[in-house]
C-alpha cells in the first residue's frame, strides 16, 4: 500500500509519489524521513524535487509546496551535498538561463506556511536563489545580450529582498551581486546594495570574526567575498575605513593578524585587478596613518611591512608620498614612508613581530576549518549573529 503521508515513507520509490502528488514535507516529518530513507535516497528525492520544480514552475502553488517542502529537508539534513544537487539539476537543463529566470521569482517572493521557521526556510531560499545566480553568471555568454538581460531581471528580484533582516539573506547578496560585478553593466547593483546594507553586513562580519566559534567561517566568507567591496564607489570605500578604524582600535592583535592573512590572500589570488588592488592599498595605507596618529610604532610597521607587499601596484608611489604629507606622520613615521619609497623596508622575519601585544588569555589564530560552501558560510554566520541587523 502506498505512502499516504510523509511520516509513513519507507523508500524513494514513495517519496516520489508524494512529491507527485504534492504532499507538502513538514518540519515534524524529517526525523523520521531522515531514519527511513538512506543518504543515497534523500540525494535522489532531492534531485526529484527539482526535476519536478522544473515541470511545474507554472504553477504558483505547486512551485511553493515544492519549494517549501525541499527547503525543511535541506534544512534538517545539513549536508551541502544536497544543496549542489539541486543547484546542479537546474543549472544542466538546456535552457537554463531561462529556468533561473522563471526560479528565482519563486524564491524570493515564497510564502512559507511554517510560520514558526519562517525565517530559517525564506533565509534558504533567497540563498539558493543566490547560488543559482552566481552558477548563471558563471555559465552565460556574456556577448549574448538575451542572456544579460535574464541576468540583470534576475537581479532586479534578488536586490528586492535586501530590506530582510535576516543576515543570511545580505550575506548570500553580496555572494551574488559580487560575482556578477564582471559582466558589463552591472557595477551599480553592488554599490546599491552596500549603500544600503553593507555597514551592517560588514559589521557583523568582524564581530563574528571575533569569535572563537565563528572565526573560521567568517574568515573564509571575509576572504573571497571582502575584495567585491573595493571594487565599489567611494561612498563605501570611507564606510570601509570607517569600519576598519573601528575594528583596529578595539582590538588591534586580532585585526592585524586578520590584514596579513587577508593581504596575502588578496594579492595571491585578485592582485591583477587593478582598481581593487588600488583600494585595498589605500585601505591599508589609512591604517598605517591611524598607527602613527596613535603613536604605536610597532604597529605602524607592521602596516609597513603590509604596504611593501604593494610595491608593484600601480600607484604605490602616489599612496606613499600622499601619507608624508599627512600631519600626523612625523619623526620616525616619516622615515618609514621614505624607506618605502625606496623600497628598503625590511620584511618581517618569520618567527618575529614588530607589535607585541601585553594582553594575556587565547591569542587569535583563525585556524582554518575544511572549506565549507557559500550558501553553508553565510547560514552558519546567521545563526551566531549578535548583533541586531536593520
Amino acid at each position: 500500500m502506498a505512502a499516504r503521508s510523509w511520516g509513513s515513507v519507507k523508500n524513494l520509490e514513495e517519496a516520489k509519489t508524494l512529491i507527485d502528488r504534492m504532499v507538502m514535507v513538514r518540519w515534524q516529518d524529517m526525523s523520521r524521513l531522515k531514519k527511513s530513507l538512506p543518504d543515497e535516497h534523500q540525494v535522489e528525492a532531492i534531485r526529484y524535487f527539482a526535476h519536478t520544480l522544473l515541470k511545474k514552475r507554472q504553477d504558483p502553488i505547486a512551485s511553493s509546496i515544492l519549494i517549501e517542502s525541499v527547503l525543511v529537508w535541506m534544512l534538517h539534513h545539513l549536508k551541502e551535498e544536497l544543496v549542489d544537487v539541486f543547484i546542479a539539476e537546474i543549472l544542466a537543463h538546456d535552457r537554463f538561463p531561462a529556468m533561473c529566470n522563471a526560479l528565482i521569482p519563486l524564491l524570493t517572493e515564497l510564502y512559507v506556511s511554517d510560520r514558526e521557521h519562517e525565517s530559517m526556510i525564506f533565509s534558504l531560499s533567497v540563498l539558493i536563489g543566490c547560488e543559482l545566480g552566481v552558477g548563471l553568471v558563471n555559465k552565460i555568454d556574456i556577448e549574448d545580450p538575451a542572456q544579460v538581460a535574464v541576468l540583470h531581471e534576475i537581479s532586479t528580484h534578488l536586490l528586492s529582498v535586501s530590506g530582510r533582516p535576516d543576515l543570511g539573506v545580505r550575506l548570500g547578496l553580496l555572494h551574488y551581486f559580487g560575482a556578477l560585478y564582471q559582466i558589463p553593466n552591472s557595477q551599480s547593483h553592488i554599490n546599491h546594495l552596500l549603500h544600503h546594507v553593507g555597514r551592517t553586513v560588514l559589521e557583523s562580519l568582524f564581530s563574528l570574526l571575533f569569535q572563537k566559534k565563528t572565526e573560521s567561517v567568517a574568515l573564509q566568507y571575509l576572504l573571497k567575498h571582502l575584495p567585491y567591496v573595493f571594487s565599489a564607489d567611494p561612498y563605501v570605500q570611507v564606510m570601509v575605513h570607517d569600519i576598519f578604524r573601528a575594528y583596529l582600535l578595539r582590538n588591534p592583535d586580532r585585526f592585524l593578524l586578520f590584514m596579513k592573512v587577508f593581504v596575502k590572500e588578496f594579492l595571491e589570488t585578485m592582485g591583477d585587478q587593478a582598481d581593487s588592488s588600488k583600494a585595498l592599498l589605500q585601505h591599508v595605507g589609512a591604517l598605517f596613518a591611524l598607527s602613527a596618529e596613535v603613536r604605536n610604532k610597532g604597529l605602524a610597521r607592521e602596516f609597513a611591512a603590509l604596504l611593501e607587499e604593494f610595491s608593484e601596484v600601480p600607484g604605490f608611489s602616489n599612496c606613499i608620498q600622499s601619507l608624508m604629507k599627512e600631519s600626523e606622520v612625523r619623526g620616525p613615521y616619516r622615515e618609514m614612508c621614505q624607506q618605502l619609497e625606496s623600497k628598503v623596508v625590511s620584511k618581517s622575519v618569520p618567527g618575529t613581530r614588530y607589535y607585541h601585544s601585553h594582553k594575556r588569555g587565547r591569542k587569535p589564530t583563525f585556524s582554518r576549518l575544511k572549506k565549507i560552501h557559500d550558501v553553508g558560510q553565510a547560514a552558519f554566520l546567521s545563526g551566531f549573529c549578535t548583533l541586531k541587523v536593520l
